[in-house]
């Protein structure tokens, strides 16, 4: 086998390949063909039988491929049990039991023949549009609008909606945009002139005559409602401008925009389009693009600077032609891609940036106040004069005094005790002198 012919296949199959499944099927049988799945799509491809060898086997795709790039101009297989002999080399292979086969079925919703260039011209322009978020369900994906003859793509703040012929009035569904680009990388590298389009209720089927067969699935649930974008479409005045000088004066504007803000004001005027900017800390800023014809008109529009450059990066025409709008609350339209407005308060300047409700309010600074000391109720620490205390001499009782009846004083140990306490202080000392073996003596 002719080893350019197998690269170019290997090409076709090699963009539908991910994480999950890294491996190609390799078929000979009557006929040699490549196979490669995620699990969601499939792509197979066919080349010429190879004589004497019928062998069908899973390979490594990425070690499959650098074998052949490493081969020269013919290329050989020879089938082992654990292994393929490809130009003498091994190639590890395993048993085909747990490939996921295609079992897409269904009615067929109608098929149509469409020229390879003009499909991948519309996939093109409306997948770029999408958004790479795979939480936001539906703006991830190419919405198929059979009933309104468009292909949609979305991200929220831009949105393309692309006319075709080639999808069956019936189909409203989703494409997811990893599917669109297999698809889109696919094609280009087979490079097909006219293929045949089947929509079926869950997948649609793209092949040729010969060898190329793609089956992609289709997503379910619902759409946003895109055709509310159509208020915000300008029917206002078309200029076309110089895609390099219009780029390079949004360049120098998006350095002076506010980091959050990330807006300019475009606006035509006499001398041609205006484009505004400001920046709290930096300043303000203008600069001007020239057109052939340009009229000057009121209605100016605030748009993220981010989002239109990457609408005019996409163009690669040397004249592009931007649509502006004629009333409040449109977008600018860059070709066929609508880019929406950012918010603008009514009671506020031209380009005022709008002080979010949860930001504080800034207070310009104050003098500040001259301190004072605090009061503390502690006193200071100074050394006081020691005053000569009074000496209180203790009053003698005397022996008269009164007591109640029954009671009489005792002296002991030089104190004047009452009988009662007397006779306590007697017992605890008879015990005492008892345990540490002492006479007892009492007083006189």
């Amino acid at each position: 086998m002719n080893a350019a012919t197998l690269h170019q296949a290997i090409r076709v199959v090699k963009p539908i390949l991910d994480r999950s499944n890294r491996d190609i099927l390799v078929e000979s049988n009557g006929t040699f063909s490549l196979e490669a799945t995620n699990g969601s799509s499939f792509i197979s491809y066919q080349l010429p039988p190879i004589e004497g060898t019928e062998f069908e086997r899973v390979v490594p795709g990425k070690m499959f491929e650098e074998m052949v790039k490493a081969s020269g101009n013919e290329i050989s297989f020879e089938p082992l049990e654990e292994k393929i002999l490809v130009n003498d080399l091994p190639l590890p292979a395993y048993e085909t039991n747990a490939w996921p086969r295609e079992t897409w079925k269904g009615e067929d919703g109608g098929s149509f023949q469409v020229l390879a260039k003009d499909l991948l011209q519309s996939l093109s322009k409306v997948v770029q549009t999408c958004s790479t978020n795979d939480s936001r369900h539906g703006l991830n994906s190419v919405f198929a609008d059979g009933e309104a003859g468009y292909l949609v793509g979305s991200d929220g703040h831009r949105i393309v909606t692309e006319p075709v012929d080639w999808i069956s009035p019936k189909v409203k569904r989703c494409i997811h945009r990893v599917t669109v680009k297999a698809l889109i990388q696919s094609l280009k590298a087979a490079k097909l002139k006219e293929i045949s389009l089947r929509w079926h209720p869950g997948c649609i089927v793209i092949k040729d005559e010969e060898s190329y067969r793609f089956v992609g699935k289709l997503e379910e649930g619902e759409y946003p409602n895109y055709k509310l974008f159509e208020k915000h479409v300008p029917q206002g005045t078309k200029i076309n401008m110089d895609r390099d000088e219009l780029l390079g004066a949004l360049k120098k504007a998006r350095i002076m925009t506010c980091p959050r803000h990330k807006g300019v004001k475009l606006q035509p005027t006499e001398y041609g389009i205006q484009v505004s900017a400001i920046n709290p800390d930096l300043g303000t800023m203008r600069t001007w693009v020239d057109t052939d014809a340009a009229e000057v008109t009121e209605n100016t529009v605030i748009i993220n600077i981010d989002y239109l450059l990457t609408a005019l990066r996409k163009e690669k025409k040397a004249i592009v032609t931007l649509t502006f709008p004629a009333e409040d609350g449109q977008g600018i339209l860059v070709d066929n891609e609508l880019v929406m407005p950012m918010i603008k308060d009514k009671h506020a300047e031209p380009m005022k940036i709008v002080r979010p409700t949860c930001a504080k309010r800034y207070e310009p600074p104050t003098e500040p106040k001259p301190k004072t000391a605090k009061k503390t109720s502690r006193r200071p620490a100074t050394r006081r004069k020691s005053k000569a205390k009074k000496v209180v001499e203790p009053k003698e009782k005397s022996q008269e005094t009164e007591t109640h009846e029954g009671f009489k004083l005792v002296k002991i140990k030089g104190h004047w005790r009452t009988s009662k306490t007397g006779k306590k202080y007697w017992v605890n000392e008879h015990v005492r002198r008892i345990r540490t073996k002492q006479p007892l003596k009492k007083a006189a």
